[in-house]
């Protein structure tokens, strides 16, 4: 999946806070009864992406993994519990001859 889109939103609620992380992504559909794209939402608690990232980063820094690509991974509860995002794109692993 690649991230064409991240928002964070933070507040309370019934009492709890939250800081959650909503990544924005497309995929290409796979099916052969589709063309194009497929535009998807996973929210993200702030504190699984820091475990996924192996340390805490600023929003500036988190927001410019757009472009990225990201692989979700879930718990039985279906909430992510790992965020695998890369770190090279392939425009800067190519060499120019």
């Amino acid at each position: 999946m690649k991230i064409i889109g991240i928002e964070e939103k933070i507040g309370e609620y019934q009492g709890s806070s939250y800081h959650n992380l909503y990544f924005y992504c497309t995929e290409a559909l796979k099916s052969e009864k589709s063309a194009g794209s497929e535009v998807s939402s996973v929210k993200v608690k702030y504190d699984t992406l820091i475990v996924s990232l192996g340390k805490a980063h600023t929003i500036a820094e988190i927001f410019g993994f757009v472009g990225k690509d990201v692989e979700f991974y879930y718990n039985e509860f279906l909430n992510v519990k790992f965020a695998n995002i890369a770190t090279t794109t392939k425009e800067n692993t190519d060499t120019k001859a």
